[in-house]
């Protein structure tokens, strides 16, 4: 993933890819997207919600 991407993705700007979340899952160990995104508050951007 390049940092242009990645800067993106972070703006809300681009979505993030099946593949990379698969991936984050696996790095981080989790067993399930719930427990990867717990605690995680929504972020307003562009006047519209983000989660």
């Amino acid at each position: 993933m390049s940092e242009d991407i990645l800067a993106k993705i972070e703006q809300g700007r681009y979505s993030v890819r099946i593949s990379v979340l698969l991936g984050l899952k696996e790095i981080y160990g989790v067993t399930t997207f719930d427990t990867f995104f717990e605690g995680l508050e929504p972020v307003i951007v562009h006047s519209e919600t983000i989660q």
